[in-house]
């Protein structure tokens, strides 16, 4: 009786230890599965952190070349619109230079109407002039009036001579290194407010220089102190559009008085003068012209 109590004792004993030792399976599987599950989540948001680190990569990035691609076609329309730009000035100075040449074709048309016109008075006047030598020869009786007429040849071929610089001019533009655009012959103008008037032979301009002509027959030192002193100063006065322009001054003289050449050299104008049917300039291309 005794055994058997005993034995059903060590078996409740050990159903006990088999009940505890379940328990303590069971509490440290749990644990486990626990820590697993934690384990599990801890994996799960560190992967929605990347993703979400991801996704934002991908919106800085759309962002970045969304701002490339607004500023490039910022500066394709920046670059069409100077193109544009540059394109409407190369067309607005192709026009000008256009008209321009078209202006001095025509000026070129008119001074070849006015030299053959100066050539034909020319050769009339030679041939008058060949009459009147023959006339010398029938005896002194005729002088006086051979004389005034000899004095009218002299002034014709005068004029001739002083519209042959004219038409040099009216056709060379340029002239000592400089570059002009438009030659205007016996520019003219009278302002009764200020009581000025005054002519001028040749004028020679581009956009920010001219340079006036002073053609005489016969050249004197009086001409060109009297040209610098109050023919040029008057310029800029009757025209004042010229006002912030740069003149030059220049004289040309069939023949000229001794000395005139060195006077108008020292006070910085050009000198020109004619060697046969040519127009030459004396003057040196180095000097240092006077600016008025």
């Amino acid at each position: 009786m005794e055994t058997n109590e005993r034995t059903i004792k060590d078996i409740i004993t050990t159903l006990d230890k088999l009940i505890i030792f379940q328990r303590e399976t069971n509490e440290a599987r749990e644990k486990e599965r626990k820590a697993r599950e934690k384990e599990r989540e801890a994996r799960e948001k560190e992967r929605e952190s990347r993703e979400k680190e991801r996704e934002r990569e991908r919106k800085e990035r759309k962002e970045r070349e969304k701002k490339r691609e607004k500023k490039c076609e910022s500066e394709r329309a920046e670059r069409e619109a100077r193109e544009k730009k540059r394109e409407k000035k190369r067309e607005s100075e192709r026009a000008e230079r256009e008209a321009r040449e078209k202006k001095r074709e025509k000026e070129h048309e008119a001074n070849l109407k006015r030299w053959d016109k100066y050539d034909k008075k020319s050769k009339k006047a030679d041939l008058k002039f060949e009459k009147m030598l023959n006339k010398i020869q029938f005896g002194q009786k005729n002088m006086d009036r051979l004389q005034s007429e000899v004095g009218g040849i002299g002034r014709s071929n005068g004029a001739f001579a002083e519209n042959s610089f004219r038409l040099f001019f009216a056709n060379n533009f340029f002239i000592n290194g400089v570059q002009y655009e438009i030659s205007e012959l016996n520019k003219n103008r009278r302002i009764n407010s200020l009581n000025l008037e005054a002519e001028y032979d040749v004028v020679l301009t581009n956009s920010n220089k001219i340079l006036i002509v002073e053609i005489k027959y016969k050249l004197e030192k009086q001409d060109i102190r009297d040209f610098c002193n109050k023919k040029i100063p008057k310029f800029k006065k009757l025209f004042s559009e010229y006002k912030d322009y740069t003149i030059y001054g220049a004289v040309a003289g069939l023949s000229y008085e001794s000395g005139a050449d060195k006077t108008a050299m020292n006070k910085g104008l050009l000198f020109f003068t004619q060697n046969g049917k040519n127009v030459i300039k004396l003057s040196k291309d180095n000097m240092e012209l006077s600016e008025f």
